[in-house]
């Protein structure tokens, strides 16, 4: 067979195999979609049509694989003939029988039994005859036997069920009935409010302890499970009220020997549910106060994950150790600091448990919570315990009153202010909170107030300590910004406390507000000739903004200074030059400043003096024009 080797060895295999399933290749437990693809795949390779050779003795081996393969696929492909080759397969093997009768295992007789009702197969088959490649003999003699022990069998398995139900329903007489019979105990109850499990789950659920061991003493099975998965061990915790936890874990032998670990189970679970009785039996029979279960968790931890301060309160009088951590290094006060949970906080460190512990995601501390909380009450407390107003979070933010937190960099004082919170505003006073500490943008409280335009709080701020003096990143002060936002109560407010008229002139100058101009100078100790950063004065500013009515004030004043230079050593008539070489010139300032004294031919640091000759040319052309413009009835607008 050159070229079909694979071909051959299989048709080989199949011959000398006797077992159906790997006749076909396939598991005992394969679907009847497996049992047709493998047929069809085992088919195609063994059909005596497919072997060319001549030989007979080949052609014969082909037929008869394909004939065994065939024989295979009839049998498993009728579930009455797979159910009786099943058996015939995995119990009696003639090698191995030491028994006449055939020997049966109990589920596969249930089994059979089953299917042999269901499809009405007669038990009557002659001897000889062959049925699914079962022979008669033996099939009337393992079939006959099936019947009569699956036949006792379900018996048992009905009166388990009756059982089952009658301890669900309290139904003692039917109960007491059932158990003097021949009965199997670990069959389920129908399903009855939702609930389906043993007699044994059921005398658990209604804290029957006497019927339970009446179970357990008959032979009950305490491992199986009910319908939520529940053993009886884990039913009796939810169920404590006859004390079953207590028998299952001081007899059954194989939670005996594992005390200590399905004593923790129950620990745990008393916790959760707040069972004190059952926490006091474990705690003084089996397990210590401090045992560790999932996570390195204790009963304490756990019952803060429930926010269970009662339970908190009762471990703790019973020696819970309040500092030991779980395995992510969270003590129980960490664990309640992540809740936020100030009553437990108060609670642990009352207690013992270190006032600065961190915890949670970013790492607070119990006085950072309190703080954020507006709890003056615990921030006190806090502190009287040692809490340390330094330690910061993940962020770099600390329970200190200082501290600027957020994207602008606020301080708990500013919320504070900004929400005319006056009390709470006092307790971060009273505290060591710094009225004067700058935002980003460096504005101070007072600043921000200032914008909001609140008076009130302006006031309160500068009767505790705000400094009235302090410039932002654009050098504004308080009064510049009630200038700018043109508050005139709040302008007195902060001239009457000291405010630096000075620095408020430029901002005046450059709001153009004339009437607060008029007002800082006349005030006592305005410097009309004060210089900024850049060097420039108050007339320089309203030169170049080309304000008239500004420049004529200031040069009213007495003690001007018009040749005052700048950084860059311009004058204000400098800065003219701006506006004339954009057509935009304005005699009137021109003639003013020249009027008030200015230097013509003063040179800033490029050498270009204060009127260039060209600059002068033009202003003479535009006096020509404008001469000869009014002799012919106009004027210069």
């Amino acid at each position: 067979m050159k070229g079909n080797d694979h071909n051959w060895f299989t048709i080989l295999k199949v011959n000398e195999n006797a077992n159906y399933y790997e006749i076909l290749g396939i598991s005992q437990s394969a679907s009847q979609e497996e049992i047709r693809k493998a047929y069809r795949t085992q088919a195609r390779i063994c059909h005596p049509d497919k072997i060319k050779s001549k030989d007979s003795d080949i052609k014969q081996a082909c037929n008869d694989a394909f004939l065994k393969i065939s024989e295979a696929y009839e049998t498993l492909t009728d579930n009455s003939k797979r159910q009786i080759y099943d058996i015939k397969l995995t119990q009696i093997p003639a090698t191995q029988s030491s028994s006449s009768e055939p020997r049966m295992n109990m589920k596969h007789a249930r089994n059979l039994y089953e299917e042999l009702v269901r499809t009405g197969i007669s038990v009557g088959y002659e001897i000889g005859q062959d049925f699914g490649g079962v022979p008669g003999a033996i099939f009337g003699a393992f079939v006959g036997g099936a019947l009569a022990i699956a036949g006792g069998e379900l018996l048992k398995l009905e009166r388990g069920n009756k059982l089952a139900n009658a301890v669900a329903n309290n139904d003692q007489e039917q109960i007491d009935t059932l158990l003097e019979e021949d009965i199997l105990l670990n069959e389920q109850s129908d399903e009855i409010k939702g609930y389906r499990g043993t007699a044994l789950h059921w005398a658990i659920k209604h804290n029957n302890l006497e019927l339970f061991a009446r179970l357990i003493e008959k032979g009950a099975d305490k491992d199986i499970e009910d319908i939520s998965g529940d053993t009886a061990f884990g039913l009796s915790l939810k169920h404590p009220g006859s004390g079953i936890y207590k028998l299952i874990i001081e007899n059954d032998k194989k939670v005996k020997g594992n005390k200590a670990r399905f004593g923790k189970v129950a620990f745990f679970y008393a916790v959760s549910e707040k069972d004190y009785e059952m926490c006091k039996w474990l705690l003084e029979n089996i397990l210590s106060v401090n045992t560790r279960y999932i996570e390195g968790n204790t009963p304490l931890h756990q019952a803060v994950l429930h926010k269970d301060y009662e339970m908190c309160e009762w471990l703790l009088n019973k020696g819970a150790n309040i500092n030991i951590p779980n395995k992510y290094d969270e003590t129980p006060l960490a664990l309640a600091l992540e809740d936020n949970n100030p009553r437990l906080h108060t609670l642990l460190i009352s207690r013992g448990a270190n006032p600065n512990t961190q915890g949670g995601q970013y790492r607070k501390t119990a006085l950072y919570y309190a703080a954020i909380n507006n709890d003056n009450d615990s921030c006190e407390w806090l502190l009287s315990h040692g809490a340390n107003v330094n330690i910061p979070d993940i962020y770099g933010n600390t329970a200190n009153p200082n501290t600027q937190g957020g994207q602008y960099r606020k301080t708990a004082l500013y919320y504070a202010a900004i929400n005319n919170d006056n009390d709470s505003c006092e307790w971060l006073l009273s505290h060591g909170a710094n009225v004067n500490i700058p935002d980003i943008y460096g504005n101070t409280i007072l600043h921000n107030l200032v914008i909001q335009g609140n008076y009130d709080m302006c006031a309160w701020f500068l009767n505790n300590g705000a400094a009235v003096n302090i410039s932002n990143k654009c050098g504004e002060t308080p009064l510049s910004l009630a200038l700018k936002y043109n508050n005139p109560k709040i302008h007195t407010l902060l001239m009457e406390r000291g405010a630096n008229l000075n620095t408020a002139l430029y901002y005046a100058v450059s709001y153009n507000n004339n009437q607060m101009c008029n007002l800082l100078l006349s005030r006592q100790g305005v410097n009309i000739n004060i210089q900024d950063s850049y060097g420039r004065t108050p007339l320089h500013w309203a030169v170049s903004y080309n304000n008239n009515a500004m420049c004529d004030l200031l040069l009213s004043q007495q003690g001007v200074n018009v040749n005052i230079q700048d950084s860059y050593g311009n004058i204000p008539l400098h800065l003219t030059s701006t506006a004339l070489s954009q057509g935009n010139i304005n005699l009137q300032i021109i003639d003013a400043l020249i009027n008030a004294g200015s230097n013509l031919n003063t040179r800033n640091i490029y050498g270009i003096p204060a009127i260039t000759p060209q600059s002068w040319q033009q202003i003479q052309n535009i006096r020509k024009f404008e001469k000869l413009n009014i002799n012919n009835g106009f004027e210069r607008g």
